[in-house]
């Protein structure tokens, strides 16, 4: 305790020590007629542990007040002559602030199929579960391929994008947004957050979601621009599921794509989903058959 009130900035305990039950000696304070005074230690227990309980009491105001959750999700491919080997990888961390505000951040490393696909996200949805804005930096096959910021102008109800890539130039976008329920973002750790968005008290059901999002593309490969797209959530119900990074209670969700064009043109495959059954809302395991046969599972969690 003490080294660490060493290393505070003495102005945040001002008040507390002037408060003291007994006064702290000031500089050269134990000098008494030239000779050192040495207090017995009952006297160092008596000063310091107002101070403490002051410090304790105001604790919310010293230290940070978000929560962080972070872990790892490995990709795997479960197509012939491939099961079960590493396609990838997803880093993700979770701020959770006071107010009920979340910034998720994400670094998606897709090595199969080629070309690969590296991703760097950051997203920020507000206490009301509502999407402020998106930052993406996208690289294709070891080259840049464009990146981009997304805004939700609550204000002026539009979607608003500003982007660069060396296929579609300088770029940028209003949308009118309209009614819809979040932004797509590509890290399967947000599909997994987004889950937040059904009512489970319902039981099993299922809702259309409407989203904005900087791709429609499958792997999200394409320069950020805006897109929409609407998909189908399905509750399933509660499971247990065991992975790498252990054994979780989870709600299990699926993600249908059932719009007549298909998302980007092309129908995205069945995405089920086992998720933490808590308000983190962490992508434990996914699955995708179709032509992507892909498996996401859990490797690393701390919270």
């Amino acid at each position: 305790m003490t080294n660490y009130l060493a290393r505070q900035r003495p102005q945040l305990f001002a008040a507390a020590y002037a408060a003291a039950a007994e006064p702290f000696a000031g500089p050269n304070g134990l000098i008494v007629d030239g000779q050192p005074r040495i207090p017995d230690r009952d006297h160092f227990t008596r000063a310091q542990a107002e101070v403490i309980a002051r410090l304790d009491k105001a604790g919310d105001h010293l230290m940070m007040q978000h929560r962080t959750v972070s872990g790892t999700i490995r990709y795997l491919s479960m197509k012939p002559g491939r099961e079960g080997s590493e396609r990838g990888r997803e880093h993700f961390t979770f701020t959770h602030h006071a107010d009920g505000s979340v910034i998720m951040s994400a670094h998606c490393e897709i090595e199969e199929p080629q070309p690969t696909v590296l991703r760097n996200l950051i997203y920020h949805i507000g206490p009301d579960r509502k999407p402020h804005n998106l930052l993406v930096h996208l690289t294709l096959g070891d080259q840049f391929l464009g990146s981009g910021w997304m805004r939700f102008d609550r204000a002026a109800g539009e979607i608003t994008c500003e982007s660069y890539g060396p296929a579609i130039g300088r770029n940028s976008e209003r949308r009118a947004a309209g009614t819809f329920d979040a932004f797509g973002t590509h890290p399967v750790v947000g599909d997994g957050f987004t889950t937040r968005l059904l009512d489970i008290a319902r039981g099993p059901h299922r809702r259309a979601l409407r989203f904005f999002l900087p791709s429609a593309d499958h792997r999200g490969a394409t320069a950020p621009q805006i897109a929409e797209v609407t998909m189908t959530m399905e509750y399933v119900g509660e499971e247990e599921m065991t992975v790498t990074a252990g054994t979780f209670a989870c709600r299990r969700f699926r993600y249908v794509d059932e719009s007549p064009e298909g998302m980007g043109g092309e129908r995205h495959p069945d995405f089920d989903m086992w998720v933490t059954a808590d308000d983190d809302s962490i992508l434990v395991y996914g699955a995708i058959d179709g032509y992507m046969m892909n498996r996401y599972e859990l490797v690393e969690l701390t919270r």
